[in-house]
């Protein structure tokens, strides 16, 4: 789930394609051990990962600023282009 936004229908997407691609590969391949089920893991830490620690350490961010922070951060932002 993105702690910014609360979505998520895309990430979980992801996740099921890759595990089930996983799973179908080891199975195919040489059966389903623990080492070779990893790969699912790297493959959406590969993807996913990165972003969702992004947008934690921000939504960790946001909770620390006082209100005054804040609305003075979302007011320079709203100055910005896209």
């Amino acid at each position: 789930v993105n702690t910014m936004t609360g979505g998520g229908i895309g990430s979980a997407m992801f996740a099921g394609r890759e595990a089930g691609i996983t799973a179908a590969e080891a199975i195919l391949a040489d059966g389903v051990s623990e080492k070779r089920l990893q790969e699912y893991h790297q493959r959406w830490d590969k993807v996913q990962g990165k972003r969702l620690r992004r947008y934690d350490r921000l939504a960790k961010a946001v909770e620390k600023m006082s209100d005054d922070t804040f609305n003075r951060t979302c007011a320079v932002l709203m100055t910005m282009d896209p």
